[in-house]
């Protein structure tokens, strides 16, 4: 077996993602054919499996899945979509308590859920609903959490919350918990929040403040304009 195809397919991994930002609607399809291709090849060298890095390993596949939900509020595509999912439950069969992994299914729920949540808000908007709770407030109720768009987003954006609180609670014990890992920790509490009712959401937005002040502690980070907004906004509500 050719012993320079895998480092090549890796090469060309970190290439589309360099060119993610820039690529045009022409320019899709051929880039989605070379990530098929280079998808087929970790395959064949069993990147997924024990003999390789797992820091390899979860890098790879939070590249792939990016692509796989490059527009998340209209879907993914869905073969890749698939085959990160997979990927990802195989590696959390042996690194369950991999902080690397945590975040990578926290991050792969979330972006999944997030074309039913637009369509949440979407509605909410055109019909005048558009609530404090729409955008995530600690203190606001949703009134219809029961509908079965918000059954369907509960159901994709728990994993999410609960992959992303367990990695956090990895990352503070063995000290290498970060700004980054923090706020993508709360956004997804903030999403699971916005479609939860009572009691439930409020502990949901509750830590998504405690997350966003943990991680502007840190010297070296600083929030999105989006997330610090929030935290001024709403951080008064919570000790």
């Amino acid at each position: 077996m050719n012993n320079t195809r895998l480092p090549a397919a890796l090469t060309s991994i970190e290439g589309l993602e360099n060119a993610m930002e820039d690529l045009t609607d022409d320019q899709w399809p051929r880039a989605m054919g070379v990530l098929r291709r280079e998808l087929r090849t970790m395959d064949e060298f069993r990147l997924f499996s024990s003999s390789y890095p797992i820091e390899l390993q979860t890098r790879v596949l939070s590249i792939v899945q990016r692509f796989a939900y490059y527009d998340p509020n209209v879907g993914d595509i869905s073969d890749i979509s698939t085959w990160c999912l997979e990927r990802w439950l195989l590696l959390l069969n042996g690194n369950s308590r991999e902080v690397g992994v945590l975040r990578g299914l926290g991050e792969y729920w979330n972006l999944r859920g997030q074309q039913i949540l637009h369509r949440i808000r979407a509605n909410s908007s055109s019909s005048g609903d558009s609530s404090e709770a729409d955008r995530g407030a600690p203190r606001a109720f949703l009134n219809r959490v029961h509908t079965q768009a918000h059954v369907e987003a509960r159901g994709l954006l728990q994993p999410s919350a609960d992959y992303y609180q367990r990695a956090v609670t990895l990352a503070q014990g063995n000290d290498t918990l970060d700004g980054d890992l923090l706020s993508e920790a709360a956004e997804s509490h903030i999403n699971i929040g916005s479609v939860t009712s009572g009691r439930e959401s409020q502990g949901y937005f509750q830590r998504a403040i405690r997350y966003l002040r943990a991680a502007s502690l840190f010297d070296d980070y600083e929030l999105s304009e989006d997330l610090q907004r929030y935290l001024d906004d709403y951080g008064q509500y919570v000790d």
